[in-house]
């Protein structure tokens, strides 16, 4: 979300609690709905959000603790066909299990690849295997490892997809937002502007969007409205105002 994303977001939020701590609100046709809505969208913003300033390196984390946990299960698994095959004389199942401990540092794919190879070759001689502990739950257990190993390698991709996604969908939700406000919400709330003078000047106040500049502020210093303030706060309610007048 950018600056004036940020800044939009925090008038609508105002925008929200101006119109739930008022009472005359709920009295008002069409004003309860509209509310709902401007709420469901604020939610869908906030989500979106989140979406997009997920960490990439978490993502990262996520698939390689799933590669490790497959790893060490493979070299487990290999360690006990690797025994039975040496002490059975199997040279065959000796080399199609040949996992040494540097196989950490191959390619993703190849790991996998091996994983796979080993289950394979274990769940051949399965009752055989039985004497070092190893049982079908075993085997399923290491399954369900490389399946969720091969899931996580297209979890940073997806993390960067979604991210990109969210930041699309985000423009096109703050276009709906400022539609609701100004074709529906302003135009709601303009006919009590003078039998809730009050609740219209916080209205109003509410609308306007504060330019909030990166960096730390000066203590003191005023907040200055950005010129959009003045077209999406006011630009509905002046042209009511003038025809009224």
């Amino acid at each position: 979300m950018n600056r004036k994303q940020s800044n939009k977001l925090a008038s609508y939020a105002a925008v929200e609690a101006a119109l739930k701590s008022h009472p005359e609100v709920a009295t008002t046709p069409g004003l309860p709905a509209k509310l709902t809505t401007l709420s469901s969208k604020i939610e869908e913003i906030k989500s979106l959000v989140q979406t997009q300033t997920q960490p990439i390196q978490a993502s990262t984390a996520k698939r390689d603790q799933r590669l490790e946990e497959m790893t060490g299960t493979t070299l487990e698994i290999a360690g006990f066909v690797t025994s039975l095959a040496r002490e059975q004389n199997l040279p065959d199942l000796l080399r199609t299990v040949d996992v040494a401990p540097g196989f950490r540092r191959a390619r993703r794919a190849y790991r996998l690849g091996l994983a796979q190879r080993v289950l394979e070759a274990a769940q051949g001689v399965l009752a055989q295997l039985a004497t070092y502990g190893v049982t079908e739950e075993t085997m399923t257990a290491f399954e369900a490892r490389i399946q969720s190993a091969d899931e996580g390698l297209a979890i940073p991709r997806s993390t960067v997809v979604a991210k990109k996604a969210a930041t699309l969908k985000l423009a096109s939700v703050f276009e709906e937002v400022d539609v609701l406000l100004e074709d529906h919400l302003d135009r709601l709330v303009f006919p009590l502007r003078n039998t809730h003078v009050e609740f219209y000047a916080v209205y109003r106040a509410a609308r306007a969007i504060v330019d909030r500049r990166g960096g730390r502020r000066a203590t003191g210093e005023a907040e200055t409205p950005t010129p959009e303030a003045t077209t999406s706060a006011s630009a509905g309610a002046t042209t009511m105002e003038t025809a009224a007048a």
